[in-house]
């Protein structure tokens, strides 16, 4: 391999020093193995010099001397770092320290068992210095959180092998975080409990480790073994986690924390927290008696990852296959979680250690337990030089010759120390797979020795007729098309819950989920069949379903007990695609299911909707404390998609008409906007106070919506076109505030607060995507001008596709006042005298741009419609003021016809044509199933196309 520039460099300035010449041999050596090393010697070559003497004087770097190497070579101090510094100096010190390990290790200076420790040693450095950064930044922000034993920590869990000292080269880091007692901070205007300032610490330590930068990654953070999973807290409270794991702890969390680690540090003996956490878990880890009742446990985890390496098709994996580094260690955690009541010493993290136990309590024989050993370290050696290439998380033996080759290169010196086991490479000229097939044979023996794994093709795993037996026989059967759902979509259904049954196999729902679920999955698959609907995407939904709540014990029971709820997830999944991947998004829907007010029938009334809205908005908002901006702006977001799933399933179920759907998502959106408005003048009003002469109940602004909202004519994807002005007069500033700017400013800031608090996404989406571009200047106007500013424009500056907007647009916030100058500003800009021959051109030229713009995405006949109905507007309202009363198109078109500017045939066809096509919309939205564009689209579609050719061609 080329050296780097930076690496030439430094060889051709080092080289002819007696203590580097042997170095830089080396350095060429590993930098034509190792990508990784290569890499990051050439990014960072002021490195080399450290590593060296590091390996001239035989010993690895101190992790502290690691930190104080970077922040030396940057003339940083640790204390005063802000978080560019503090994600570069965690990435350079691993970068350090990880190319030192490397370098020892691909000239066998070390062993692989003293390997794993430096890199789990170096994991918990990195570790505990980002907390140490997160806890400090919080702390000097909010205070200290207190208990009975002074401060507290948030204590961390190391999982996996970075909790038994024997973490991968290349590896992700499971971590789980508790903190000793609830409370909060009173000494702030606002009580701030202590789960919140935890949570913060630990996202903050998150982003530090997890963060992908110019300097790379420090690791990849896995939290999913906390409590509940996925859907569980970040941070729990220690009673929380003791009630979790007295509650709902399935086997295999047993098997994952006999590898905790705490990793803070102060000894338990210094600290009572840490002794009391040791406390809770180790009594749900071990039993105080002989305990074989976890060896059909460990059957079910390896019958679990042999269907995973099956549906993965793995080959050549030395972790997860037959023999592979996972059997031994299921095989170790066996004769401990049996054995560790009655030898306490047992009760260790480290397979190193519990290995040593074994052999000398004699569970196992001393050759057997030596010769797992040996295998094991011969795995961890290559898996160790596998991840070393590229710094990958890989366990899959290489095809490629060149890298066999470097592969075997490395190993032949570590395996001269095994002769016993050497005797298998000469039997191929793929020396290195045939070796390590030979390892993992030995173990897998052993391992089949041990817990005696049924064969998964045996008879009592074939399908039953029955839907209970569906369920409990799935794994793996013998004929899926015999399968009994579906007729011909037989195989893609069984495949469906195949991929289920995996998923819940490899989740965390607990053993009383798996109760749950074993029952509400043949119910499921029951009714489908009882209700004769679609098969296979209702199983589909079915399972889609499931996979996104399956760790929700509660929402499987809610299905499981609801037949009603059961039948309209049936009904949605035979439906609208779109209404189950919202159910599966947010399962907070769920709840719309019990009590479905969607099912109700009711009256055309735009007012009684509004009302509606605002008062149920209302009672949700005042159950939240006014300061509590994300609690808030998280209900309206709730709001938002329950509102709307309601509207979504009344128009799936033909409830509503199209205008009234449009007419419902409008009223919706209007109402949350004046909240979002709402709330971020108090936001904006506590930093900078109010203008002054205007407050909440009058603010002095005035919203203008254009198109679809401007229109009545809201879809379920749309964004809102916006328009903000105000009406307060120059010279005024604010009052009230921590400090004083000019109204101006103030509004500005408004309405960027308002933006940010509508579009923000969280784990609920986001309200609205606000889009202002329809504002005077476009986008490099002002966000907000006064109504004078905007009837200048209008009046001066504005294009005719601007004033063509204007149609369509109407004040839905504002004074009275505000809302009777801006109908005066729209009908003079609207009614102005134009000339035919020139607006039609002009019409039509903006037409056709838009089509050039949007291609495929502006086909059919709606934007047609639209375009028509502006431009007669624009043309005839100086003599029929009368057609732009209302904003929408149907009634424009009404109003049209009826002042005989076009004829009442034509009208009728557009009329027809918009809702039908909107209609349709709507409809492809939603996702609807068997949804197809009929004739009678198309026959709509040419009618109104020979309506435009009469118009603009002709």
């Amino acid at each position: 391999m080329e050296l780097a520039e930076p690496i030439t460099q430094w060889m051709n300035e080092f080289s002819t020093l007696t203590e580097y010449r042997q170095s830089s041999v080396q350095l060429t050596h590993i930098c034509s193995y190792s990508q990784y090393a290569h890499a990051t010697m050439a990014q960072y070559p002021w490195m080399i010099s450290h590593i060296m003497d590091a390996l001239n004087q035989s010993q690895a770097i101190s992790q502290m001397s690691l930190f104080e190497i970077v922040i030396h070579h940057h003339q940083w101090d640790l204390k005063t770092l802000n978080d560019t510094q503090q994600l570069a100096l965690l990435r350079q010190v691993r970068h350090l320290g990880m190319v030192t390990i490397l370098w020892r290790d691909m000239l066998n200076l070390q062993s692989i068992d003293t390997s794993l420790v430096e890199v789990s040693w170096l994991a918990d450095t990195l570790i505990l210095q980002a907390y140490e950064f997160a806890y400090a930044g919080f702390e000097a922000r909010y205070g200290t959180p207190k208990d009975e034993h002074g401060n507290q920590e948030l204590y961390i869990l190391g999982m996996g092998k970075l909790g038994g000292k024997e973490l991968n080269f290349s590896s992700d880091i499971d971590l789980i975080f508790v903190y000793p007692e609830v409370g909060e901070f009173t000494e702030r205007r606002k009580p701030f409990e202590y789960q919140q300032f935890f949570i913060k610490v630990a996202q903050k330590l998150i982003h530090l480790l997890n963060t992908q930068t110019i300097d790379g990654q420090v690791y990849r953070v896995d939290m999913r073994l906390r409590p509940f999973g996925e859907s569980g807290p970040l941070v729990l409270p220690f009673a929380g986690l003791e009630n979790y794991y007295e509650s709902q702890g399935r086997s295999w969390e047993r098997f994952a924390l006999l590898k905790a680690r705490i990793l803070n540090k102060r000894k338990a003996s210094e600290d009572p927290n840490k002794l009391a956490l040791a406390n809770i878990i180790r009594p749900f880890i071990y039993r105080r008696y002989v305990d074989f009742s976890i060896i059909e446990s460990l059957r079910d985890l390896k019958q679990k990852i042999v269907q995973e390496v099956r549906r993965r098709q793995l080959t050549n994996n030395i972790k997860l296959g037959a023999g592979g580094i996972r059997e031994v260690e299921f095989l170790v955690q066996s004769f401990q979680l049996i054995y560790a009541g009655r030898i306490p010493a047992l009760k260790t993290a480290s397979i190193f250690e519990a290995l040593r136990v074994i052999e000398s309590e004699t569970l196992l024989p001393s050759d057997v337990v030596n010769e797992i050993r040996t295998c094991y370290l011969v795995l961890r050696k290559t898996e160790h030089t596998l991840q070393q290439f590229a710094n990958a998380q890989t366990q899959t033996l290489p095809d490629n010759p060149v890298q066999q080759t470097f592969l075997l290169t490395i190993l032949q010196e570590y395996l001269n120390r095994y002769p016993e086991l050497s005797e298998h490479l000469a039997h191929s000229s793929d020396i290195t797979i045939v070796f390590i097939e030979a390892i993992q044979q030995c173990i897998h023996q052993h391992f089949q020795a041990f817990i005696e794994v049924d064969d998964p093709h045996d008879e009592a795993h074939t399908i039953c007729a029955s839907h209970q037996d569906i369920w409990h026989s799935l794994e793996i059967p013998e004929k899926p098309d015999d399968f009994v759902l579906g007729g011909h979509d037989a195989s893609k259904i069984w495949h469906q819950l195949v991929a289920l049954k995996t998923m819940v196999n490899k989740g965390y729902i607990g053993e009383r989920g798996e109760t749950v679920l074993s029952k509400l999955v043949p119910l499921f698959l029951a009714d489908i069949n009882a209700l004769n609907k679609n098969h296979l995407s209702a199983i589909e939904s079915m399972c889609s379903i499931i996979t996104a709540i399956a760790s929700r014990t509660a929402y499987l029971e809610l299905i499981m007990e609801n037949i009603a709820v059961r039948e309209q997830l049936i009904m949605f999944g035979s439906q609208s695609s779109w209404l189950i991947e919202h159910i599966s998004a947010y399962p907070v829907l769920l709840d719309e299911l019990i009590h479905p007010q969607y099912l109700q029938r009711t009256p055309h009334d735009l007012h009684q909707w509004r009302d509606e809205f605002t008062s149920e908005l209302q009672q949700i908002l005042l159950r939240i404390e006014p300061d509590d901006e994300e609690a808030l702006i998280h209900a309206m977001r709730q709001f938002k998609l329950a509102q709307r799933f309601r509207i979504a399933a009344a128009d799936i179920l033909d409830y509503l008409p199209i205008a009234q759907v449009s007419d419902k998502l409008t009223i919706l959106a209007e109402v949350l906007t004046e909240a979002l408005l709402r709330q971020a003048w108090q936001q904006t009003a506590v930093r900078l106070g109010e203008p002054e002469g205007f407050d909440l109940t009058n603010m002095g602004i005035g919203v203008i919506a254009y198109g679809k909202l401007g229109g009545l004519e809201l879809s379920y994807t749309s964004d809102l076109d916006l328009v903000i002005v105000h009406e307060c007069p120059p010279g005024v500033n604010t009052a009230g505030g921590k400090r004083q700017v000019s109204a101006q400013q103030f509004y500005i800031k408004l309405v960027q607060r308002f933006i940010s608090l509508a579009s923000t996404n969280t784990l609920l989406g986001d309200v609205y995507e606000i889009d202002l571009r329809l504002r005077p200047s476009g986008n490099s106007g002002l966000l907000i001008c006064h109504i004078d500013t905007f009837a200048n424009y209008q009046a001066t500056e504005a294009w005719v596709w601007e004033h063509q907007s204007l149609c369509r647009a109407r004040m839905i916030i504002g004074s009275t006042l505000l809302h009777e100058t801006f109908e005066t500003i729209r009908r003079t800009i609207i009614t102005q005298p134009r000339a035919q021959n020139e607006l039609q051109d002009k019409v039509s030229s903006m037409r056709q741009k838009m089509r050039e713009h949007l291609g495929e995405k502006d086909k059919g006949a709606l934007a047609d419609i639209e375009f028509l109905t502006q431009y007669w507007c624009l043309q005839h309202a100086a003599n029929h003021p009368n057609i732009i009363q209302y904003s929408d198109n149907l009634r424009q078109l009404a109003a049209l016809s009826d002042a005989n500017i076009i004829p009442n045939a034509v009208a009728n066809t557009l009329i027809e044509a918009y809702l039908a096509l909107r209609h349709h919309k709507h409809h492809e939205a939603l996702k609807r199933s068997h949804l197809e564009k009929a004739p009678y689209y198309a026959k709509l579609e040419s009618a109104v196309q020979a309506v435009w050719q009469d118009t603009f061609l002709d």
